[in-house]
């Protein structure tokens, strides 16, 4: 099943995903913000799944992933959610629960450029 392109925004969940699974991009966009680009983990995990509308779609089951994707996509917003957002960005970036974000996010671009 191929999912509908009114429904979800592709382009904000390719970009959100771009973000989370790159360590480079968060070092430069999350410590270092520019006027073209800010970005926190709150405002990644929003674009993903907020945005996009993307939650809404697996809520109902329409996304038109699979259902491995799915999972996937379930687990990354779990780990998002666990990683302690109190500790200081630089430290948050170098986690291993924010390493395991990046595995995730990296696995689901890899699903979603595939399929």
């Amino acid at each position: 099943m191929t999912p509908h392109p009114d429904e979800v925004s592709w382009s904000d969940v390719n970009e959100a995903l771009d973000e989370l699974a790159s360590i480079e991009i968060q070092r430069s966009v999350w410590l270092h913000p520019t006027s073209e680009r800010v970005g926190t983990l709150d405002e990644a995990w929003e674009q993903l799944f907020d945005d996009s509308l993307l939650i809404g779609a697996l809520d109902r089951g329409t996304s038109g992933l699979a259902p491995p994707v799915v999972d996937l996509l379930r687990l990354l917003n779990a780990r998002i959610r666990a990683v302690d957002q109190d500790q200081p960005y630089a430290a948050m970036i170098e986690s291993s629960a924010m390493d395991a974000v990046r595995d995730l996010a990296s696995r689901i671009r890899a699903h979603l450029a595939s399929g």
